[in-house]
Formats: C-alpha cells, sequence, structure tokens
C-alpha cells in the first residue's frame, strides 16, 4: 500500500487522508486536554496545601 490509498477491508473502503487528519486533530485534543489536567492538577496542590494550612 502507498501513502494516499484507501485501506481495503471487507465491504468497507477507509479514506486514509481523512484517517490521518482526524488521527492528527484528536493528538491536538488530546494535548488539549493533558494540559487541561495539568492545570487542574496544579489547582487541586494549591487547594490541599491550603487545607493542611488550616489543619495545621
Amino acid at each position: 500500500m502507498r501513502g494516499g490509498e484507501g485501506v481495503e477491508t471487507p465491504g468497507r473502503n477507509v479514506d486514509t487522508p481523512n484517517l490521518n487528519g482526524e488521527t492528527q486533530r484528536l493528538i491536538v485534543e488530546v494535548q488539549r486536554l493533558n494540559g487541561e489536567t495539568l492545570s487542574l492538577n496544579d489547582e487541586a496542590s494549591r487547594f490541599n496545601r491550603e487545607v493542611l494550612n488550616l489543619n495545621g
């Protein structure tokens, strides 16, 4: 199979370039969600430190 050709599966033709574009879109979305998760983790850490200080 050469680049740009569809991937043949029984009873189905898959458009490889469209799948590549969708994969790239999903990678960008996962990276965005990872960044959001890191921000939430930072926020949770700050909150936990505040709670520890209040209890301390």
